[in-house]
């Protein structure tokens, strides 16, 4: 699998994951990154995932309510491998 493919996949995921444990907020901002990507602008949309992570209020500080513990655990793990994804491109091209 490609790596657009790849990371469409698990951001697919994540916004159904987020949209079942009612973070509107995280949903509407990975499904925006989900949309740069389907629309062939992956550094826009690498850089607009970067934008969830760090600081206070980051989707790193968000607690998944209304999804069991299984489904808060596979939405921490594609949280990390979609940001380490976005970190290394954007590493490369600066």
């Amino acid at each position: 699998m490609d790596e657009n493919a790849l990371l469409d996949s698990k951001l697919t995921r994540l916004v159904s994951i987020l949209e079942e444990a009612k973070e509107d907020r995280w949903a509407k901002h990975f499904g925006e990154a989900l949309n740069l990507l389907k629309d062939g602008s992956l550094a826009k949309c690498k850089k607009h995932i970067l934008g969830a992570y760090g600081g206070m209020g980051s989707v790193n500080d968000t607690t998944l309510n209304f999804v069991s513990d299984e489904v808060d655990r596979e939405a921490t793990q594609i949280k990390a491998e979609i940001y380490v994804s976005a970190k290394k491109s954007s590493d490369n091209s600066a």
